[in-house]
């Protein structure tokens, strides 16, 4: 067992979680946990805990702690059911509301299904936002969608369980504005920070976990930003040398910066009232550009930035549909992996087991996707 510093602890790329029994879940590369209220980052004592890794020439499956003062040395503790290689941890305190539009712009296709249950790929269109709440290690999720669809939703997604996580459904009877889905999500918040992802909205990239463990630990709201060509058809934010939001605009004549607004937001507990303090724009809906501009009236905006290398896909219409169709089968074939997989993020990060996995994996045992997943716990890192 190797000497582990307290320097190299701070060096992870840790994530902020909720107290469990008298703990404080950090989840990252190395799942550290530390007793509530005594963090490494203050100087204080606790215990770091990782679990598995690889070791040439196999993955293993030891649990092992140190007590942080300076140095220390780990200690074996106990062990996983399998050996295992980048394990995570728990979720975080944050709940989401993943809400979905009416599809119009998708018709006649969406006359008959939800514009979120359409495949993109090899995958519901829904898979995508969810897996990217998962790695922002969100796990409890409200799906708001139509009387006529939520019936679907659930035998697609169930209770959540199968991926460690735990959905729950509301019905929006008419499309009244994104910032609805605070009120019709109220309870479901229950005065918890919270996020919110636009349905058709697809996010991947290297750089995606790094920015969203940083939104989860801003004050106030974040929005995400990525730079599009033809910025007139977006709602724009501009921003200054320190990349402080300093205006935000909905789909300007004369945009004043590249970048477009998203449909991923981060907001505080206070989200709720916000919203509650509304007025229906002149098309008669509550507005999310409303929402942001009431933070940053508050001067409690930030801006995530998604830069090169990032892709950031809204499949609304037949074109942005089918390039990402096409973008998600370009990337898999070529790198043999799966992209927006919860069930291979949930196993990832430890929220489901291998015995879970493979059940999961043999229950079409002829799909692609399931050998897909039964390949998972066969290979080697």
């Amino acid at each position: 067992m190797s000497e582990f510093r307290i320097d190299q602890i701070k060096s992870q790329d840790a994530t902020r979680g909720p107290d469990v029994a008298g703990i404080t879940t950090f989840t990252g590369t190395s799942g550290i946990v530390m007793p509530s209220g005594d963090t490494a980052y203050r100087g204080g004592r606790g215990r770091g805990v990782w679990t598995g890794g690889y070791a040439a020439p196999a993955n293993n499956d030891r649990l092992e702690y140190v007590t942080i003062a300076t140095t220390g040395n780990a200690t074996d503790f106990g062990n996983l059911t399998s050996s295992r290689h980048g394990v995570g941890s728990s979720g975080n305190s944050t709940k989401s509301i993943l809400a979905g539009g009416s599809g119009s712009r998708l018709n006649p296709i969406t006359k008959v299904v939800s514009k979120q249950l359409l495949p993109i790929y090899d995958k519901p269109m829904i898979y995508y936002p969810v897996s990217t709440l998962m790695l922002a290690n969100i796990k409890e999720i409200l799906v708001i969608t139509t009387r006529r669809d939520i019936d679907s939703f659930k035998k697609l997604l169930g209770d959540g369980n199968s991926w460690g996580i735990d959905f729950s459904f509301k019905i929006q009877d008419e499309p009244q504005g994104i910032a609805e889905a605070f009120l019709i999500g109220k309870e479901f918040i229950n005065n918890s920070p919270c996020a919110l992802i636009l349905g058709d909205n697809l996010f991947h990239g290297a750089e995606l976990i790094q920015k969203l463990n940083k939104a989860e630990k801003n004050k106030g709201a974040t929005i995400f930003l990525y730079p599009v060509k033809d910025p007139q058809r977006y709602g724009i934010a501009e921003f200054d040398n320190n990349q402080k939001v300093i205006s935000i605009t909905e789909k300007p004549s004369k945009p004043k910066s590249k970048y477009a607004i998203t449909g991923l937001y981060f907001y505080d507990e206070k989200v709720v009232n916000f919203a509650e303090s509304l007025t229906p724009s002149k098309r008669g809906e509550l507005e999310i550009t409303d929402i942001n501009q009431l933070y940053l009236n508050n001067n409690n905006l930030t801006a995530e930035i998604l830069s090169r290398g990032s892709a950031w896909l809204d499949t609304g219409t037949f074109d942005s549909l089918s390039e990402a169709g096409t973008y998600i089968q370009t990337l898999e074939k070529r790198q043999g992996l799966k992209i927006g997989c919860p069930e291979e993020i949930a196993w990832n990060k430890g929220w489901i087991s291998d015995n879970q996995l493979e059940k999961i994996s043999l229950k079409n045992p002829n799909s692609e996707y399931s050998r897909y997943l039964k390949e998972l716990l066969l290979k080697e890192y």
